[in-house]
């Protein structure tokens, strides 16, 4: 059996570490949470993350480069990447070249005095659903390290503080009626999808740049960029200057597509050229 070590990466003046806390799939018992999910829910349920636009949440991407940005809310190694690259993540959002993904995974919820991991990323999913224009500012404000410090990751954190982040994000006191409403209905969700990315069968671990004794390693935060709707490279290995090895990793999937649209015109050219080529004396004759 294929082992899978989920790890919560620590990032201290731009270098990142294993945690000491590291979780081994086989030890982790995803199902003791407070909200269980039923196979069949779990079969109906859409674990593919909150796809981002300069236009909020939507149910497609239609930029050329997305960047899939797994992260468990209780994680404090996923606010501090959060905080360093919000910046650059906004800027290129806005640019139009860019969407981002985000995919709450609360596999730390037992590891939370009260189903942080499970309440957080369901009022996130509610928000994308209820507020869409919101949802990013939302996502930034409630996985900042100051929304939930390392101080207070053992203590409880109240439904207000959720609130309060709404209204600091900019929802209407209608929309927020909405997502207290109906937030619960949203924790099943997540739940899989944290369930999916700590799975045996996760293909999510085919993209880790790490490995431990010989073993590929999953962790968070865990980032891939890629060019819209394609998976084929590494997730970042979160080392050295963050946002610019971000940004590079941006302008290294840019230019691969700008240079497949070439190489798409030049094929196109030289299918005319070739095709007029075999046909131009059948054009005279006919002449």
């Amino acid at each position: 059996m294929k082992r899978i070590l989920i790890l919560t990466l620590i990032l201290l003046l731009s270098a990142c570490t294993k945690a000491n806390d590291s979780v081994d799939i086989e030890k982790l018992d995803v199902k003791e949470v407070k909200t269980e999910i039923s196979e069949e829910i779990e079969d109906e349920v859409n674990v593919s993350g909150i796809k981002v636009s300069k236009d909020g949440a939507v149910k497609e991407l239609s930029t050329p480069i997305a960047i899939d940005f797994f992260f468990d809310p209780a994680c404090l190694s996923c606010s501090i990447y959060n905080d360093e690259v919000s910046e650059l993540i906004n800027n290129k959002i806005e640019s139009g070249d860019v969407g981002v993904i985000f995919h709450p995974v609360p596999f730390l919820n037992d590891k939370t005095p009260d189903d942080y991991s499970n309440r957080a990323s369901a009022y996130i999913l509610a928000v994308a659903e209820y507020a869409p224009d919101k949802t990013l500012t939302f996502i930034q404000n409630v996985l900042s390290e100051s929304f939930r410090s390392e101080k207070l990751a053992n203590e409880n954190v109240p439904d207000s503080k959720f609130i309060e982040a709404m209204r600091d994000s900019g929802l209407t006191e209608s929309e927020i009626e909405k997502v207290e409403f109906n937030k619960d209905s949203f924790v099943s969700i997540a739940i899989a999808a944290g369930k999916e990315f700590i799975s045996e069968n996760s293909k999510w671990i085919n993209f880790s740049p790490i490995e431990d004794n010989g073993e590929k390693v999953i962790f968070t935060p865990f980032v891939l960029v890629n060019e819209n709707g394609q998976y084929q490279n590494e997730a970042l290995s979160l080392e050295g200057d963050l946002v610019k090895e971000l940004e590079n990793k941006i302008n290294e999937v840019k230019d691969e597509i700008q240079y497949e649209k070439k190489q798409a015109e030049w094929l196109s050219l030289l299918s005319k050229y070739l095709w007029y080529n075999e046909h131009r004396d059948i054009k005279f004759i006919m002449k």
